[in-house]
């Protein structure tokens, strides 16, 4: 089950929300964005696409004619 970190990059002004999401034992870290949702969303779009690329590495490393 992926952990939200969500916190504003300025404790003053929370103009901008910087998040994390942890996955097992890994932490991706998405770009500040405006909103909380859309700071989740962007820390989210990282870790699928890692995680992704990590299958597709896998999936390359089973065929047959490698």
């Amino acid at each position: 089950m992926p952990v939200y970190n969500t916190v504003p990059t300025n404790k003053e002004y929370s103009t901008a929300y910087k998040s994390s999401v942890q996955i097992k034992c890994e932490i991706f870290e998405g770009e500040p964005r405006t909103s909380k949702k859309q700071a989740e969303m962007n820390a989210a779009k990282i870790a699928y696409h890692h995680l992704a690329l990590l299958e597709l590495d896998g999936d390359d490393n089973e065929r047959p004619d490698h």
